[in-house]
């Protein structure tokens, strides 16, 4: 699998909101993606660009399978959502990508 370089700076509080709507209207997605990326936003602090997300607790805190979160975050990635970088052991660090409007 591999992996992008997260571009560097933090989402404002407008454009997460606005990555969150992308996410949603995204119609290849399943309803459960946008909950896990409104998990991700919540994470998401300050300056800081992107998170560490365990997908285990994060399936759940949100009652869902397993396999089911972690097929969403991977759908997140290959609709280009979200960029993923290793961080420490099994846990990878996630950051919104807002796209661009043409």
């Amino acid at each position: 699998m591999q992996y992008q370089s997260a571009p560097t700076g933090a989402l404002s509080a407008a454009d997460l909101l606005k990555w969150l709507d992308q996410v949603a209207d995204d119609r290849d997605l399943a309803p459960v993606t946008s909950r896990i990326a409104t998990r991700l936003a919540a994470k998401l602090t300050g300056s800081e660009p992107r998170v560490e997300l365990v997908l285990d607790a994060v399936a759940d805190d949100l009652r869902i399978g397993r396999s089911t979160a972690h097929r969403a975050l991977a759908a997140l990635r290959e609709r280009g959502h979200v960029l993923a970088a290793p961080c420490r052991g099994n846990v990878l660090a996630y950051q919104p990508v807002l796209r661009q409007e043409a």
